[in-house]
């Protein structure tokens, strides 16, 4: 049985706004979310993913988590505000082997990643890690 690719609009759509809990869980596997700042409670405002959502946005750089604030262009260690922030993560670029993954963001990202090409072993190891990942695989 082959599964769906999670970065396609409609599969992200049907679970992660379907199923709050899983998308809890995602975002508090950001490293910005640990211990009391745990989100607790969301509202999907707009599901709705533009059709490139899987594309690498800073091709100069390697990394692919970055985290953003809205801070003063003269004085950078003023921020205007500690509640709003934009996360990005760029998929493409995430390179770790399964047997490297570490925090909980790991193995969300890999899964996002990987899906189509899990292999069983792969997939209880993922779903052995974090129960919440059975939820987020859609079959064909």
């Amino acid at each position: 049985m082959k599964l769906l690719p999670l970065t396609n609009d409609f599969t992200f759509k049907a679970v992660f706004s379907k199923h709050e809990d899983v998308l809890l869980d995602l975002l508090n596997s950001f490293p910005d979310f640990e211990g009391d700042n745990q989100i607790s409670s969301l509202k999907v405002l707009n599901p709705r993913i533009e059709k490139e959502v899987n594309f690498p946005l800073f091709k100069d750089r390697e990394k692919f988590y970055w985290h953003f604030q809205i801070r003063d262009e003269e004085e950078r260690e003023k921020c205007l505000t500690e509640d709003f922030s934009v996360r990005i993560i760029e998929i493409p670029k995430f390179a770790k082997d399964i047997s490297r993954l570490e925090s909980p963001l790991d193995f969300w990202v890999y899964l996002l990643k990987e899906v189509t090409n899990l292999k069983g072993e792969q997939m209880k190891t993922l779903k052995r890690k974090n129960p919440k990942i059975k939820k987020a695989v859609v079959r064909t």
